[in-house]
């Protein structure tokens, strides 16, 4: 039930997202995200399908629920960044509130649930906020803004997920697929050694990786 739960709100979450990225939209909302079309209802049974297929596999690992829901909702969301980030070029900030406050809402769940490791998770969750944000805003001066702002909110948000540790190895995944999908398409000339590639994709990616190999 938790797993077809996750898949449910993440695929709501993916079409709020694209009724966001809408101008001049005329559906509301509830027939934006309502599965009326066979490519939607297809798209509902992948996220229900691919959240019972992660919670399985993170019950699998040893995770208990609240940590199981937490990377599967972080996952959902990040699909929904990256998706506009690649279209648009942008991270927009109500996405990372929104991660933000569901990230807010587990932790409330976990200071209940588990009363005496409230400071281990305070500190686990502040250090990974501190690792995704200051390691990305480093590599922002660096790259002289070839990395943007929002990649590094949007890191910072991660962080608040994933921890310290974890953060490290998912910028480091997200790092070596972007720069073997620059690669390719440089190769293929579809894209000059100075062009900028939005990066939240890779972030997703990243972080289907690394919390789907169990690290």
């Amino acid at each position: 039930m938790t797993g077809i739960g996750c898949g449910i709100f993440n695929y709501l979450l993916y079409w709020s997202g694209r009724y966001d990225l809408h101008t001049g939209q005329k559906n509301n909302w509830i027939r934006e995200v309502l599965p009326n079309t066979w490519k939607k209802a297809l798209m509902a049974i992948v996220y229900i399908a691919a959240g019972v297929l992660f919670t399985c596999l993170f019950t699998g690992y040893g995770y208990g629920p609240v940590k199981a829901v937490k990377y599967c909702l972080l996952m959902g969301a990040l699909v929904i960044i990256g998706y506009e980030d690649f279209k648009e070029k942008k991270i927009p900030n109500k996405w990372l509130l929104v991660l933000a406050g569901i990230r807010g809402i587990l932790f409330a769940a976990e200071t209940v649930l588990y009363p005496a490791f409230i400071w281990d998770n305070v500190k686990f969750t502040l250090s990974g906020a501190a690792a995704g944000g200051i390691l990305l805003f480093f590599a922002y001066v660096i790259s002289r803004h070839g990395i943007g702002l929002g990649d590094v909110k949007l890191f910072a948000v991660m962080g608040l997920y994933l921890g310290a540790g974890l953060t490290y190895l998912v910028i480091l995944a997200a790092l070596v697929t972007a720069a073997c999908y620059g690669v390719v398409k440089v190769v293929l000339k579809r894209l000059k050694v100075k062009d900028e590639i939005a990066f939240a994709p890779f972030a997703a990616i990243g972080t289907i990786i690394i919390l789907g190999l169990g690290f």
